[in-house]
C-alpha cells in the first residue's frame, strides 16, 4: 500500500494558508494512490464548481448551477449531497424534477429537510417555493414487522 497527497493554493498574498486551498486531498494506504488521488481531485473540483455556481443562484440564471450540479452528480452517482445540490439547482430553475429529487430525499431521511432549508436560505432561495410538497414528520415512520 502507498499514499499520495495534493494541496493546491490560490496564491493570494496576505491570506492565511488554511483559507487559500483550492484542492486539498490525501490518499492513505491505497493500492493505486495516484489513480485514487486523481479521482478525488476531480470530485473535489466538481464540488467546488457546484458551490461557486450556487453562490450566484439567487441573483443570476440558474443555468450554470444546474450544469455544475449535473456534472457533479454524474461523477458522484451514489453521493446524496450531490443529489441534493442537483435537486436544489433544478428547483431554482423551475424544473419539476428538482422538487421531486428534494422531496424524495426528505422522505428517505428527516435530516435532509432542514439541510435543504438551510441551503435555500444560504443561497437566497425561498424554501417554501421549493419544499411545498416535502413531508413534515415530527418523528420517523414506525417500523413495521416483517
Amino acid at each position: 500500500m502507498q499514499s499520495a497527497g495534493l494541496v493546491v493554493r490560490s496564491g493570494e498574498r496576505g491570506m492565511p494558508t488554511w483559507t487559500t486551498a483550492v484542492v486539498n486531498v490525501r490518499v492513505d494506504d491505497h493500492p493505486e494512490p495516484l489513480a485514487e488521488l486523481r479521482r478525488l481531485v476531480e470530485l473535489s473540483l466538481a464540488y467546488r464548481d457546484t458551490y461557486l455556481a450556487l453562490e450566484g443562484l439567487a441573483d443570476t440564471s440558474p443555468t450554470a448551477a444546474v450544469e455544475a450540479a449535473r456534472k457533479l452528480s454524474s461523477r458522484a452517482i451514489a453521493d446524496p449531497n450531490a443529489r441534493v445540490l442537483l435537486g436544489l439547482s433544478l428547483a431554482r430553475a423551475s424544473n419539476p424534477e428538482g422538487r421531486e429529487v428534494l422531496v424524495a430525499m426528505a422522505e428517505q431521511c428527516d435530516k435532509w429537510l432542514p439541510y435543504v432549508r438551510a441551503l435555500c436560505l444560504r443561497y437566497g432561495i425561498e424554501p417554501q417555493s421549493i419544499l411545498v410538497d416535502a413531508p413534515h414528520r415530527a418523528s420517523p415512520p414506525p417500523v413495521l414487522p416483517s
